[in-house]
């Protein structure tokens, strides 16, 4: 099941992250930002990152247990993959507390290159002007 769940993870979020990295819309801020007390950083590979010329992405997500065992494997899998890019994962609680944070980084100007997105919040954020365009 995990391996399932990881699979289709990885299918919906890089091209997301790919696509944000690729359209100018990275992100190199610190990790620290509008991140909930109990968020899961992971600072001392930023600054790595950072040091090692890598572009630095920050990856909000919602929901914890076996959820986020599969993101943070696919987010690992895919850092180690290559040397480019650095995927900073974060935990926001769950989709309610997650939109309300992103929505205020992205009014405060520093929202995250990726984020979890629940469908029906789409329409929201896409009148908000917060989401990219992917096919092009």
């Amino acid at each position: 099941m995990v391996k399932k769940l990881t699979a289709l993870s990885l299918a919906m979020v890089m091209p997301v992250v790919l696509a944000a990295c690729g359209s100018g819309s990275d992100s190199t801020n610190d990790s620290n930002g509008s991140a909930s007390s109990g968020a899961k950083t992971e600072s001392t590979d930023s600054a790595a990152a950072a040091a090692a010329g890598k572009i630095t992405i920050k990856y909000w997500y919602a929901f914890g247990e076996k959820v986020e065992e599969a993101k943070l494997h696919m987010v690992k899998a895919f850092n180690e993959s290559q040397d480019k890019i650095e995927v900073i994962a974060e935990h926001q609680g769950n989709y309610d507390d997650l939109h309300a944070k992103v929505q205020a980084a992205f009014a405060a100007g520093d929202a995250p290159a990726v984020t979890d997105l629940e469908i029906a919040s789409t329409g929201v954020f896409a009148r908000s002007g917060m989401l990219q365009e992917l096919t092009t």
